[in-house]
């Protein structure tokens, strides 16, 4: 549901929906032969935009919980042998709904395995308001600020134990800009283990897509983070921003367009650069070596962060240009040499060469998720 009209003179108020939920990798795919985690969670996660929320007063206005066909709680969900589950909840609202209303999302979790992290999904934000307020209310797609694009869920993005992002996605509308990719979160996890790197640092963001990783670095506490990437992607980034405003009061972030190699824009505060999965397209090679030469040529003292998995055979032009303008160290992951310059000549070749995305690594303690194949580089120019 996009909303929640509570009637004041009831002590509680229930509301029922039904949801599906399926387990997959970043290409949406499910891999059954990994042994994954049992028991879906759901909960709720209140949206504090307004600073008069007492949230020691409204953290339980809203419960949610699974019920079966008799309307019996059910404690958790199971996935089924392709990794989908369905279930009705049954939301629940008591009357003391601020003035003006209050958001929340439906978040749903599952515990970690040995070998596998799932990280939680959350639901669209939704309004609880009293039902007067319904008159007043024409366009609650409007309301919740989420008219650009037709968003598909909300991911939860776990940095340390007391602080998580989360990261709205829209793949539907921007394509590849708007999902959530595995070397984002392997590049976060790493900052988040080695905080040291972007504290007190003013960086940018190249290609930023949801903007995940600037903003995780905001919330990790660097000084400044410059959140970059073409105009159409901006509005999904600027709503990011909002979902994680409170953990963002301490950092400054600026949202910005860029075009690489045609963008013209001051860089002279800028004393590192972050991106990940910037390099799968030959066509952006040039043009984003040519954004890092303009960026670390007013500050020659910049240093270059980045995730990056090998998708497209042409990656290794980008690795000998880029070779030429900057000196690289591998900081964490096996490195260029899953780059192949030879071509793949069966079909066990290729499926050797991607099967390695499935394997996934779970650091249990730190609740970080990796992948064996996304490798982390630092660039400076020589």
């Amino acid at each position: 549901p996009q909303s929640v009209y509570v009637y004041t003179k009831c002590k509680t108020n229930e509301t029922f929906a039904t949801v599906g939920l399926y387990l997959s990798n970043e290409f949406g795919l499910y891999d059954n032969s990994v042994e994954h985690p049992v028991g879906i969670e759901c909960s709720t996660r209140i949206l504090y935009e307004n600073n008069e929320y007492n949230k020691n007063e409204h953290d339980n206005v809203i419960s949610c919980s699974f019920i079966d066909s008799s309307g019996a709680l059910k404690p958790c969900l199971e996935v089924d042998s392709h990794g989908r589950a369905s279930s009705r909840i049954k939301l629940t609202v008591n009357n003391h709904v601020p003035t003006g209303g209050i958001k929340f999302q439906i978040r749903f979790s599952m515990k970690a395995t040995q070998h596998m992290t799932i990280m939680p999904v959350l639901s669209l934000p939704i309004v609880v308001n009293d039902y007067d307020s319904i008159k007043q209310k024409n366009n609650q797609q409007e309301q919740l600020g989420l008219s650009e694009y037709s968003y598909s869920y909300c991911r939860e993005i776990s940095l340390t134990k007391k602080r998580q992002l989360y990261i709205l996605v829209a793949s539907g509308d921007l394509g590849i800009a708007g999902r959530l990719w595995d070397s984002a979160t392997v590049l976060l996890g790493y900052f988040a283990s080695h905080p040291n790197i972007i504290r007190g640092k003013s960086l940018v963001e190249l290609g930023a897509g949801t903007g995940a990783v600037g903003l995780g670095c905001a919330v990790l506490g660097c000084d400044r983070a410059i959140v970059t990437d073409l105009a159409p992607v901006l509005p999904l980034i600027e709503k990011n921003v909002m979902l994680n405003r409170d953990s963002l009061s301490n950092s400054q972030v600026l949202v910005n367009e860029c075009c690489w190699g045609v963008t013209k824009s001051d860089w002279s505060t800028v004393d590192m650069v972050i991106m990940s999965d910037t390099v799968y397209d030959p066509q952006g090679y040039v043009p984003l070596i040519t954004t890092l030469k303009e960026i670390c040529a007013v500050n020659p003292l910049c240093c270059i962060y980045w995730s990056h998995r090998h998708r497209n055979p042409e990656d290794y032009r980008f690795f000998q240009m880029f070779s030429r303008e900057f000196s690289t160290r591998l900081v964490q992951g096996v490195g260029p040499n899953f780059v192949n310059e030879e071509p793949v000549d069966s079909l066990s070749d290729l499926a050797k060469m991607f099967g390695r995305r499935d394997s996934k690594l779970a650091d249990i303690d730190n609740n970080h998720f990796s992948s064996q194949d996304v490798s982390i580089y630092c660039s400076q120019p020589i």
